[in-house]
């Protein structure tokens, strides 16, 4: 009996192999009998799991995903206890985040492409496909584009910008004078409420057309706006100020429009047009303190002058030998145009007619709308006279209106 409990007592003990060895690892032992692992035991456990540690290989995930993941991890509800984890990531762009965005874009296809913050490039991005680039809906400002310049090419491109303001950031090799919007033959670009800063707009080639609307061109290195041999060119409410050369300079053209527009502090003239520049019309312009003349049109030019306002240009108001169709030394309006005039008493703006002009003066003639009824107070000339009704409370509606013509002058140099 004894002898039988002994034989399965060694029996447990020794067991197998493996058995032995499942038993030491778990109770740590490290090929002693003791169980206790001694310091020089540790030390090589842990070059022996530093090691196999380096072995497993990094799972490469793609930037998207990453990207994907941080979203996830940032909708986190802000009770879970998160471990934030700082991962270089190398970036996908190259330095030129504005190119990639345009380039991703154009290859699936949208036709618009929403910018949400301010975006830098290291070289000029090349636009070939017709994209409308804007701010964000709401923005408050409109974020700021720093680069080299943006390039428009190929039959039917339209680029369309809204509401952006893009600055000029050149490159080591770029010329003086390089333009921060370059169209090319075929190619047209329209810009909304935008501003331009330390470089222009160039258009050349046949059928390239440009179209702004309320955007600013300041502090360029050359002319605020070139055109050569263009289709057509269009301001509208615009300002082009400050800039080293010509404010607006159009040569070989065939459409020029000016309309609404301020062109002041340029270097050169204001506006030069040479004799290939085909039709112009210029209407609602001011032009002045330019360092040439305020409008230089070269022989064979044809320019349409509408109500324009020329001052204080270094060598005048007009120069070269082009044609200015309605142009009056001195003059912003012309006879029969028609004007606003604005009326003390009435607090408000009558419609009117310019009766003449001349460099000291303009006269102007406006309907005073009246009443037969009611007290007449003294007015200063020219103004309408008032009328206050009696209290009577059927009084206005026996009023009958009586129109007057009222005439005015005014003093350009009061």
């Amino acid at each position: 009996m004894a002898t039988g409990e002994s034989t399965r007592r060694s029996r447990r003990l020794k067991g197998s192999e493996p058995e032995r060895k499942k038993v030491a690892a778990t109770t740590g032992t490290r090929g002693g009998a003791t169980g206790r692992a001694t310091p020089k035991s540790r030390k090589a456990e842990a070059v022996a799991l530093s090691a196999a540690v380096e072995e497993i290989p990094t799972p490469q995930v793609a930037p998207a995903a990453q990207a994907a993941a941080l979203v996830q991890v940032g909708g986190l509800d802000s009770s879970a206890q998160v471990v934030q984890v700082q991962v270089e990531v190398a970036k996908e762009d190259g330095g030129r985040p504005l190119a990639t965005l345009v380039a991703r874009a154009l290859k699936a296809g949208e036709k618009t492409l929403r910018v949400p913050k301010n975006l830098s490039d290291s070289r000029k991005v090349p636009i070939t496909s017709s994209l409308l680039l804007e701010s964000v809906p709401g923005s408050l400002l409109p974020p700021v584009l720093r680069l080299p310049g943006l390039v428009v090419a190929g039959a039917g491109t339209v680029l369309t910008l809204r509401y952006l303001s893009l600055e000029f950031s050149p490159e080591a090799s770029a010329a003086a004078g390089a333009a921060l919007i370059e169209v090319r033959q075929g190619a047209s670009v329209e810009l909304i409420d935008c501003r331009l800063q330390g470089a222009g707009l160039l258009l050349h080639g046949a059928g390239a057309s440009a179209h702004l609307v309320r955007t600013r061109i300041a502090q360029t290195k050359g002319p605020g706006v070139t055109g050569s041999e263009f289709a057509d060119l269009a301001l509208e409410g615009c300002q082009v100020v400050g800039c080293a050369g010509e404010g607006v300079r159009a040569t070989s053209g065939r459409r020029l429009n000016l309309l609404d527009c301020t062109v002041t502090d340029n270097e050169l003239s204001g506006l030069l047009v040479d004799g290939a520049s085909g039709i112009g019309h210029i209407s609602g312009c001011t032009i002045s303190r330019n360092g040439q003349y305020g409008v230089c049109a070269d022989s064979g030019a044809l320019l349409t002058w509408g109500q324009n306002s020329l001052s204080q240009n270094a060598l005048g108001e007009t120069g070269g030998r082009g044609q200015l169709e309605g142009w009056r030394s001195g003059a912003s309006f012309r006879a029969g145009d028609e004007c606003r005039v604005w009326v003390d008493s009435r607090a408000s703006w009558l419609p009117g007619r310019v009766k003449s002009a001349s460099g000291e003066s303009l006269t102007v003639t406006y309907t005073q709308v009246g009443a037969e009824s009611g007290k007449k107070l003294a007015a200063s000339p020219g103004a309408p006279a008032r009328r206050v009704w009696s209290k009577t409370k059927d009084a206005p509606k026996a009023a009958k209106a009586k129109a007057k013509q009222v005439e005015t002058t005014v003093r350009l140099d009061s």
